[in-house]
């Protein structure tokens, strides 16, 4: 199945200072900010936020580009199929740690805001530049990762049964250094979605 199959919804490629209307602050985060046509976290604890604008359904995916990635345990974030983001944070998400030369990847279940990883984790080193995302389809997650020209592979993936919902997506930054921008994702777009029997065939077909 190819990820992603959904765009960008916002690059970020505007004036310093808030990320504006379609974003609403994560809960227990501070707001992120946009430097230089990327946003960054405000402090040295987490800043996070999540697109306002409509919840996806539960099969979605989420992705962003890494502009700089952070320091050793600086770790990114990309969250999907959210709910209740303004007061327990509930759903699943893919955290990026960078250890050394590489990168720890962990699909992760949140509860009230609280990760816990689910299936194996992975390593994959993510440079300026690189892309990092996740696919939440069915009960099964998978983690994706490209270069900047390159094309998308899986790192890992993972199998959970809590969260079969709709939900909104988002990400998380720790501390100061990590920078991402051209964030996308939605409701992906799967061979499933064929209806059956196609349109203009008999129930015979």
């Amino acid at each position: 199945m190819a990820f992603p199959t959904t765009a960008v919804i916002d690059t970020f490629a505007r004036a310093d200072g808030a990320l504006g209307g379609n974003w609403t602050t994560s809960f227990g985060d501070a707001a992120p900010n946009i430097i230089s046509n990327a946003v960054a976290s405000s402090g040295a604890g987490w800043s996070g936020a999540y697109w306002n604008v409509a919840p996806f359904r539960q099969d979605c995916e989420v992705f962003t580009r890494v502009d700089v990635p952070g320091l050793s345990g600086q770790k990114v974030v990309v969250h999907g199929r959210v709910v209740s983001p303004g007061s327990t944070w509930n759903g699943y998400g893919l955290l990026v740690d960078p250890v050394g030369g590489a990168s720890n990847w962990s699909i992760q279940r949140f509860t009230s805001g609280s990760g816990t990883g689910i299936g194996s984790a992975g390593t994959q080193a993510v440079a300026a530049g690189d892309w990092i995302g996740l696919e939440c389809f069915r009960n099964v997650m998978t983690a994706y990762y490209k270069t900047g020209a390159g094309a998308w592979t899986a790192v890992t993936s993972a199998t959970d049964s809590i969260y079969q919902n709709d939900g909104i997506l988002g990400f998380e930054i720790f501390n100061t250094t990590a920078r991402i921008s051209n964030f996308g994702g939605g409701a992906a777009s799967l061979a499933s979605d064929t209806p059956f029997p196609p349109a203009g065939r008999g129930a015979s077909w």
